[in-house]
Order: C-alpha cells, then sequence, then structure tokens
C-alpha cells in the first residue's frame, strides 16, 4: 500500500509537471509566432523602403545623365565658337549649368569628380542607403526564420507534453514524451535566445 501511495505521488508530480510543461510551452509558441510575425513587418517594411530608395536612385541617375548630355553639348559649343563666335559663346555659357560653370572654373574641370559628384552624388548615397537597408531587411528575414524554428520545436514539445499527459497506461511512453517536451523546450529557448540577440 506504502509503494502504491508513492506511485500515485509520483504520478501526481508528473501531472504537475506536464502540466506546467504545456502552459510553458504554449507560451513559449506564442511568443515566438508573435515574434516572428513582427520581425517579419519590420523586414518587409525595410525592403519596400530600400526598393523606393532605388527607384529613387534611377531617377536621380538618369537626371544627371541627361545634365551630363545637356553640359556636354553646350561645353562643346562654347569650346567651337570661343574665338570665331564670341556672341555664340557667351550665349552658350549664358545657359550653361551652375555645375559646368563651376567645373570650368576648376583646373582639372570642367568634368573632373567634383562634377560628378554634383550629378550623381545624390543618386549614389541613395544606392548605398538603400543597400543598408536591404542588408538589413535580409538580417530580419534570417531572424524571423529563428522565431519560425524555434516555434516550430516548442510545437513538438507541446504536442508530446499533452499526448504524455492524457496517457494513462504505459509509464515508459509517458516519460519518454516527457522528455521529448523538455528537450524541445530547451532547444526552443536557445534558439530564441539566439533570434532575440541575432
Amino acid at each position: 500500500m506504502p509503494e502504491q501511495n508513492g506511485q500515485q505521488h509520483s504520478w501526481l508530480f508528473s501531472d504537475t509537471l506536464l502540466g506546467t510543461l504545456v502552459v510553458i510551452l504554449t507560451i513559449a509558441t506564442a511568443f515566438s509566432a508573435y515574434q516572428r510575425a513582427l520581425t517579419e513587418i519590420e523586414g518587409g517594411d525595410l525592403d519596400i523602403e530600400a526598393q523606393r530608395n532605388l527607384v529613387v536612385a534611377v531617377g536621380s541617375y538618369l537626371q544627371g545623365s541627361s545634365d551630363f548630355l545637356d553640359d556636354r553639348a553646350t561645353y562643346d559649343g562654347i569650346r567651337l565658337n570661343e574665338e570665331q563666335n564670341p556672341e555664340a559663346a557667351a550665349y552658350f555659357r549664358e545657359n550653361a549649368s551652375p555645375a559646368l560653370t563651376a567645373g570650368m572654373s576648376r583646373p582639372a574641370g570642367p568634368f573632373d569628380e567634383q562634377y560628378e559628384q554634383e550629378l550623381y552624388g545624390e543618386a549614389m548615397a541613395l544606392i548605398q542607403e538603400g543597400a543598408a537597408l536591404d542588408a538589413q531587411a535580409n538580417d530580419l528575414d534570417d531572424r524571423a526564420r529563428l522565431f519560425e524554428m524555434s516555434g516550430l520545436v516548442f510545437s513538438i514539445g507541446l504536442a508530446t507534453a499533452a499526448w504524455a499527459s492524457i496517457i494513462n497506461e504505459g509509464r515508459r511512453l509517458r516519460m519518454l514524451f516527457l522528455i521529448i517536451s523538455i528537450i524541445s523546450l530547451f532547444v526552443g529557448l536557445v534558439i530564441t535566445l539566439q533570434a532575440v540577440l541575432f
């Protein structure tokens, strides 16, 4: 009789432990799913922002290329008319862009590195910013995958803990499910910690 009593207490402890595991694993699974959703939303927003930067950068680059062609034609007009037709050269000078005018006053100009920076600087800055945003979005995608994996591991532990709690016979099978659920909890916590510290 005392042996049977001890066995009942042992089963009661297991039921308490399994109930606790079910609650913890349910909370952990919900936490992983919630964090994954938040991370995916944040990553998606960054990805959209990166694409927007790329579109604006392309527009800015095309505008710079158009300005360069205009400046090139204007500069050729100045050079060709400077000696033979000063009035035409003056007309071209008046219609020169500020970047071309500033470039002609520099010894290495007019189409030097500073000129290119004025025409394409904004586009290049937007491309770099877009690349940085894209890298952040990729990092968040990796983080979301870790949360997804931890949620999967937690749900395996939750399923085995739930099965163990309804098994009335087969102490070994119940113990096996208990062990699997505990291992799943620890593995899931390790993956979640990686995701949080990512």
